[in-house]
């Protein structure tokens, strides 16, 4: 599992785009820790 940071470099996306595509629903993480907000991605 990646961090949204971690992610955010490997893709070559920003953060804050990668919450505006998750809020779209264009992107979805793969998990979302509902009490902090994290959000985690896997590789593929």
């Amino acid at each position: 599992m990646l961090t949204i940071g971690e992610f955010s470099r490997l893709t070559h996306l920003s953060v804050r785009t990668l919450r505006r595509y998750h809020e779209a629903g264009l992107l979805l993480p793969d998990s979302v820790d509902t009490t902090t907000g994290h959000r985690r991605y896997t590789a593929e």
